[in-house]
């Protein structure tokens, strides 16, 4: 009991110091805690949703999936269901800019609909079951009708409901969109037994979706390669290819490495702050300690009791973060992920969490440990003196070949670094935080702007894409494409073999090495010509592949049976519609026809009216979803700034305090030597604002690391360059800066009040 009340009368006398230890290690599990329940949150929700919408795991796909190649894959004995449907991109006839990708189920067992509003779905109805997202966008309601036309049709159908579906998280109408735009892009589910079982010829159904057993492993994909080979199967994609599913799995990644990376700093921190509070507050009490042991207390019980100042601090901060972390920062994150659609957004905290408050009892109970541990080795006769400061540090800093030509002030402060290292290196390291926290947090909004002039000032040089339809003559196309003094190209979708592997990738045909519409570039940002005699992969692409100049690579345009042998010849890289470009004349040596799927024009317009057109997409729209994309990743900069700010506030206060304290009889007896109060003041500032500097420094090459490892995570998708513009450093610095110097103000003011009397009775 005496030892318990010693104990917390020491951490009264020191609140300043434990008040600072709490609260790091609140902010560390905090922030810990409350980026784990982001992740995990979404984590099990899409996996809730994903298997309640029974969500399929493969799709093949193919201009006629017939009756027998359904059978022949639902007789797998790893194949538990399998369904088949019709798949159309239609465009809307109330808005030319969008496009609408259409449905048509033989049975709704995967891949099922979500019902928001109306009535559910069902095969016996006419009707479109609408995505709601893209109804809003467009004010449709159910009851409204919904007109829509295609290469085969024109037609006008009432909207039973609003739904959402596990296939569209993230729903993007092509490889070169980065973020989806719901009034462009949306789909629908109807009954094809309503609308194509009778009529002649019927519409073939032209994708299978297959549900396999929860034993079936990664061959899977292969084996249903094998199985299908004679069956005209064009392309098989696995849910892991699926851009809608990779994109949600790539952002709950991103969380669980940032949940893993913050806290470090934190706890580094936490432990030096210990160190330091604990070695300053055993060197005052080594009377009281020897005492103690002469009176028959053991060392084992004084190191449990000391032990217990970690504990009674670090325990009750680590279950208040821990609580409060789930419920205060998934709200936050959350919003900025508006461009994804789940149907609930509910943090939930994986069970290892609670780790983070055993890691946290730990990691102060050793500080204290390491700090306490040798004095109370020490014989009970040594330990009853009073230590004076070590000269062997001073010395060493003495013999320095500049030491002689430094100022007084420079010498004290030399000297107080080297006596208080544990606090001085606390110090520096959280300034260091601090910076590359700060200057991570506006780096990322440079590379995120970065983006935008990268790829609609270098890169894409066109104001208006034409995207057409199908099966238009090429004599059609190239009237349109002299009217609009246009530039062809054709998007396809390519089957590559590359390390025993199968993908799907995106490959664009241009008409030429010098396009005048779209100028790609390489790794430094010049431009980049395609060649004529191979294949030319994203640099983003490559990485993710371990593809290299010189590989041969076996490809296939999908739809075509024939593989083509051919060889990386260049690596260029955007930042935006990662896969592969090739030449017409390439193109069309390996046998296939050059069609254009879209027209780039300089011409500024949103409508168009021809029979050739399937979507007009100006590139204001385009630039409007990467500015959403900066605006979203507001709230992430924002924590990390205001992450930055109080770890520097809490420690440079609280050290810096001390630094007072244990300094304030020296001040003292330089103010009876005749020191003024405003040049104690400036040398005392200048200890602090020397290792604010040093911090500033060491934070530089920080924040390089950290907006590094952050833009690593950003998706398959994006290729964002690092990007810190001499603003933002020179912001960056000053905020750091200013904030140490403000604290550095406030302390030195107390200097004003110290009363002579009572430190050097003190001192006596």
């Amino acid at each position: 009991m005496i030892l318990l009340k010693k104990a917390l009368a020491d951490i009264k006398r020191n609140k300043g110091q434990f008040t600072a230890i709490f609260l790091i290690i609140f902010l560390a599990c905090l922030v810990f805690s409350g980026l784990n329940a982001t992740w995990f949150g979404m984590q099990q929700q899409s996996k809730i949703y994903y298997q309640k919408q029974n969500l399929a795991d493969y799709w093949l796909n193919s201009q006629k999936i017939s009756s027998q190649t359904k059978k022949k894959i639902a007789d797998l004995s790893y194949v538990r269901d399998v369904e088949r449907r019709l798949r159309l991109r239609v465009s809307d006839q109330h808005d030319q800019k969008a496009t609408v990708e259409l449905n048509y189920l033989e049975e709704n067992k995967i891949s099922q609909v979500r019902l928001e509003k109306g009535t559910p779905f069902s095969l016996k109805k006419k009707g479109i079951w609408l995505d709601r997202d893209y109804a809003q966008k467009h004010h449709l309601k159910v009851g409204d009708n919904f007109s829509f036309s295609s290469n085969y049709q024109k037609q006008t159908v009432p909207i039973r409901g609003l739904i959402t579906n596990p296939e569209y998280v993230y729903p993007l109408s092509s490889s070169s969109q980065l973020l989806p735009d719901h009034r462009e892009f949306g789909f629908g589910f109807l009954s094809y037994k309503q609308y194509f079982a009778g009529s002649q010829p019927p519409l073939p159904f032209n994708q299978l979706l297959v549900r396999t057993k929860a034993d079936s492993n990664s061959s899977t994909k292969n084996k249903l390669l094998q199985v299908t080979h004679h069956d005209q199967i064009s392309s098989l994609q696995a849910r892991k290819d699926l851009i809608s599913y990779t994109m949600l799995q790539d952002k709950i990644a991103q969380f669980r490495s940032l949940s893993g990376i913050f806290p470090i700093l934190f706890f580094i921190v936490a432990i030096l702050i210990i160190l330091t509070t604990m070695i300053r507050l055993l060197q005052q009490q080594r009377v009281e300690i020897g005492v103690l042991q002469a009176l028959g207390f053991r060392k084992r019980i004084l190191l449990w009791n000391y032990l217990f100042y970690g504990v009674i601090v670090s325990l009750p901060a680590a279950l208040i973060g821990y609580f409060l972390g789930p419920v205060l920062l998934p709200p936050v994150v959350y919003k900025s992920l508006s461009m994804f659609t789940l149907p609930v957004w509910q943090a939930s905290q994986p069970q290892s969490n609670l780790l983070i408050i055993v890691i946290s009892v730990v990691i102060s109970m050793l500080a204290v440990y390491c700090s306490c541990r040798s004095i109370l080795h020490e014989k009970i006769v040594d330990t009853l003196k009073k230590r004076t400061k070590s000269k062997q540090q001073s010395s060493r800093i003495a013999n320095w070949q500049i030491w002689s030509h430094l100022s007084f002030a420079n010498k004290w402060n030399l000297r107080d670094c080297g006596h208080n290292l544990a606090r001085t290196l606390t110090i520096v390291i959280s300034v260091a935080g601090c910076m590359m926290l700060m200057l991570t947090a506006l780096g990322l909004k440079d590379s995120l702007n970065d983006i935008l002039d990268w790829q609609y000032q270098k890169v894409a040089r066109y104001e208006t894409k034409v995207n057409l339809k199908a099966n238009r003559s090429q004599e059609q196309i190239d009237q349109l494409q002299a009217n609009l003094e246009a530039e062809p190209i054709a998007e396809q979708t390519i089957d590559i073999q590359a390390h025993h592997q199968r993908l799907l990738k995106s490959l664009t045909v241009y008409p030429n090495q010098n396009t005048s519409m779209v100028k790609l570039t390489d790794l430094q940002k010049n431009n980049f010509k395609v060649g004529s005699q191979g294949l030319s992969v994203s640099y983003r692409l490559a990485q993710k592949e371990n593809l290299s100049k010189g590989d041969i690579l076996k490809w296939r345009v999908v739809g075509t049976s024939s593989w083509k042998n051919s060889r990386i010849t260049g690596i260029y890289r955007v930042p935006i519609n990662q896969g592969f470009s090739v030449t017409e004349d390439f193109f069309t040596k390996k046998g296939y026809d050059f069609r254009p799927t879209a027209l780039l024009t300089s011409r500024k317009f949103t409508k168009l009216q021809s029979p050739l057109v399937q979507q007009v997409v100006p590139i204001t729209s385009e630039k409007n979803n990467v500015q959403k994309m900066v605006d979203s990743m507001s709230k992430l900069v924002s924590l990390l700034i205001i992450s930055a700010v109080l770890l520097m506030v809490i420690v440079l206060y609280n050290l810096g305090n001390l630094s007072y304290v244990e300094r304030k009889q020296e001040m003292s007896t330089l103010k009876v030597l005749g020191f003024s109060n405003q040049l104690l003041r400036k040398i005392f500032k200048r200890e602090l604002n020397g290792l604010t500097i040093l911090g500033i420094i060491l934070g530089l090459p920080g924040a390089y690391f950290l907006l590094n490892k952050i833009l690593q995570m950003m998706g398959q998708t994006t290729d964002m360059v690092l990007v810190f513009n001499w603003k933002t450093i020179l912001v960056a610095i000053l905020g750091t800066l200013i904030t140490g110097i403000v604290i550095n103000n406030l302390l030195a003011r107390k200097i004003n009040h110290i009363k002579l009397e009572e430190s050097l009775k003190e001192l006596d």
